[in-house]
């Protein structure tokens, strides 16, 4: 094989390599992009019957929702009766996508925000 030909198959292999990462490059920033979206709308609820911890639990959950820039939605359940169909033991209580991520317990603005990026 002469030099010419070798040099013409290292451009070719040169560029299958590029595309390649220029594949792989895309659907990580896809999947990137993705995460964020699902990030941005997630349905956070402060589930709690309007005592002090249940008002300083919505309070920090809406800073930390400001501070990371996200679109979520905060809502504060007040209702009893469908506080109760979460099964928990304790208020307040974090919910998240419709999971209970904490109840009975104070979370500070940096364990809200660490529950949130999950």
């Amino acid at each position: 094989m002469n030099v010419s030909a070798k040099i013409f198959r290292a451009v070719i292999n040169t560029a299958l390599f590029l595309k390649t990462m220029f594949v792989v490059l895309r659907i990580t920033i896809n999947h990137i992009v993705n995460h964020k979206k699902n990030y941005l709308r997630m349905e956070i609820k402060v589930l709690g019957i309007g005592c002090p911890s249940c008002k300083t639990l919505f309070e920090t959950t809406q800073q930390a929702i400001a501070e990371l820039g996200s679109d979520a939605t905060l809502t504060k359940e007040e209702d009893l009766l469908k506080i109760i169909e979460y099964n928990i033991l304790g208020l307040p209580a974090l919910v998240i996508d419709g999971t209970v991520v904490s109840a009975g317990k104070r979370l500070s603005l940096a364990e809200i925000k660490e529950l949130l990026t999950k």
